[in-house]
């Protein structure tokens, strides 16, 4: 069956993508929202570790899929997409924004929030902060990466080249999301250390969210039989049980979170978010919607970075209440629908303000 390019009314918008950056941040927003109750677990036989690793696990497609669309879009042969033009309009906008909101993030929790505890700030370390960011703003700088990567990938990921693609996509998935993933497992169960030998080969060419990028465009561009999709399906979930099951097998017998499934990388979250962009694509790709529907779900994928780049703020100002709750999962999808809902509220406003669009993107 063929992978169709769906449109919405609005001019050059893709609904299918829309709809696939709604559910995307909203996935990463319920990963920050539940990654702490993981990470500060002390008893995993029980419910609140076992349900804050099932609200992990199954966002993880979040990031991944975030840069499959990018991908999708940015490597399009259709698209006129000068060097010139990735540095002056898509590196220049993600520069300012990383900027802004580096400085504000560091003001406020490398200098406002030490102080008001009677912590020592450290000159250096608040540099440090500024540099690499609060920790989701590591995503800017990877997109920075990608865009600059941009015009060589542009040069070999064409439909004429799909089976250069389909190469490059089978050594990227085997050197990180197989092979890790297996020698990982030898280290800490078999007390086996073999996992500098990958790095020994210098694949560095396949690793990365390039490997995302590229197979974004590379769904969204070739045709995948019933059968196939199908298959991506099953393993896509197949994938995802894997995750939980095993988490929460392994930290209740080591009595410590166990959580190598959450990377990006390994097989489990690159089988998983592939059936996720293949499911919402596929099932919107002949949805029709009326008028008004279209201009909500456009109007809310604008919000999508901004939602992206400000959560991490309403989540540590609604942490403390909200941790009162119980039980936990309560807590948690409370937290999350609320953080979700405040911030695109937030986003909304602020769109409607004259230049706050150069830092929030909207």
């Amino acid at each position: 069956m063929e992978n169709k390019i769906c449109h919405s009314p609005g001019k050059g918008r893709n609904i299918c993508f829309d709809i696939l950056k709604i559910i995307s941040v909203m996935a990463v927003v319920l990963i920050h929202s539940s990654s702490k109750a993981v990470e500060d677990a002390t008893v995993f036989a029980c419910a609140d570790f076992f349900f804050a690793n099932v609200f992990n696990a199954v966002s993880r497609f979040g990031v991944p899929v975030f840069v499959m669309i990018s991908g999708s879009l940015m490597l399009n042969e259709n698209k006129q997409l000068p060097i010139k033009l990735i540095y002056s309009k898509y590196i220049k906008s993600i520069a300012y924004i990383f900027l802004f909101w580096s400085a504000l993030f560091t003001i406020v929790f490398a200098l406002i929030v030490p102080t008001n505890k009677g912590w020592t700030v450290h000159f250096d370390k608040v540099i440090t902060y500024f540099l690499q960011g609060h920790y989701h703003l590591w995503y800017l700088l990877m997109l920075v990466g990608l865009y600059v990567s941009t015009p060589i990938l542009r040069q070999f990921v064409k439909k004429d080249n799909r089976k250069l693609v389909i190469y490059f996509l089978k050594v990227g998935f085997v050197t990180q999301g197989v092979v890790p993933f297996i020698l990982q497992l030898l280290k800490n169960f078999a007390d086996v250390n073999l996992t500098g030998i990958p790095d020994l080969f210098s694949l560095d060419t396949f690793l990365g969210f390039a490997f995302y990028y590229v197979l974004g465009w590379y769904l969204s561009n070739f045709p995948l039989k019933e059968k196939t999709q199908k298959a991506i399906y099953i393993l896509g979930v197949l994938s995802i049980i894997f995750s939980i099951v095993f988490t929460y097998i392994v930290s209740v017998k080591q009595n410590e979170a166990y959580i190598i499934t959450y990377r990006n990388f390994y097989f489990n979250n690159i089988l998983y978010s592939s059936a996720v962009f293949l499911f919402f694509k596929k099932r919107f790709n002949e949805k029709r919607f009326t008028e008004n529907k279209s201009r909500i779900i456009t109007k809310l994928s604008t919000l999508t970075f901004g939602v992206y780049i400000i959560h991490p703020f309403i989540i540590e100002v609604l942490r403390t209440s909200f941790g009162k709750i119980t039980p936990q999962p309560l807590s948690i999808l409370l937290m999350w629908l609320t953080v979700t809902v405040l911030t695109a509220l937030l986003c909304f406003v602020l769109s409607k303000i004259p230049g706050v669009k150069k830092v929030i993107k909207m």
